[in-house]
């Protein structure tokens, strides 16, 4: 998924709309205080980029029979523009 400056998703792939339950448009921040089995990306998304990649595994509290073990790449852009 991509965000703009201000948090909200430009582009949200499939995995993240089932799994963040976000939509284009929806504030990310906003969506992950909504549910609280999801701290972990919010945790790491307030933080500043871990390691030289900025990659993280985030593991999640199970929900049903669906597994919720991430690794999440947070790649900030240094002059990032509007989205076209």
């Amino acid at each position: 998924m991509a965000l703009d400056a201000g948090g909200r998703a430009l582009i949200v792939n499939r995995v993240a709309r089932e799994l963040l339950g976000v939509e284009p448009g929806q504030s990310l921040a906003e969506r992950l205080r909504e549910d609280a089995s999801l701290a972990p990306v919010a945790e790491l998304l307030a933080g500043p980029p871990s390691g030289p990649t900025g990659q993280v595994a985030v593991r999640l509290e199970p929900q049903g029979e669906r597994e919720r073990d991430w690794t999440v790449v947070r790649v900030p852009l240094a002059e990032a523009g509007d989205a076209a």
